[in-house]
């Protein structure tokens, strides 16, 4: 397993859910510029939000355990909708898919299934609503020695 794990399962999460029933008409990819320019929604993007060792690093193989957080953010265009209910009725099915899609999948090179953790509204303005859901899975660093890992973590 590489160092980079963790942005190689954003272009593998982004793959799973281009074309996904449920995902038609949305671009997908890796990407914000649909949002930036107001066009090209609803938009599914898929981005690494942060990394840390979950455990101390193992003195012998030099291997950590990786916690990766990977945010799927939604955008979807509103009209005259003040209250947000005409944003939430675009985004739940949406939210519904992706998660269907992400939670319990595993990425190759992932030993553990991917994890739904949170979702929260980012915006809310006149033109769109923005959506963004947290995932969370760990892996192994430490290269070709991550394999040597298991049971000896705490690195005593």
């Amino acid at each position: 397993m590489s160092w980079d794990t963790g942005h190689a399962a954003v272009a593998a999460i982004a793959k799973r859910l281009e074309g996904a029933p449920g995902l038609e008409g949305c671009l997908v990819g890796e990407s914000l510029r649909g949002l930036s320019r107001k066009q090209g929604l609803p938009l599914v993007t898929v981005l690494a939000l942060r990394e840390g060792a979950e455990k101390p690093v193992n003195r012998q193989t030099g291997a950590a355990r990786v916690l990766s957080r990977i945010g799927v953010l939604i955008a979807v265009p509103v009209r005259n909708d003040p209250g947000g209910s005409k944003a939430r009725a675009s985004l739940q099915p949406l939210l519904d898919t992706t998660r269907a899609k992400l939670a319990g999948w595993c990425p190759e090179g992932v030993k553990e299934p991917i994890a739904w953790r949170e979702g929260h509204l980012m915006d809310l303005t006149a033109s769109h609503a923005l959506w963004q859901d947290a995932y969370e899975f760990t892996w192994w660093s430490g290269a070709k020695q991550a394999g040597k890992a298991t049971g000896t973590e705490t690195g005593s």
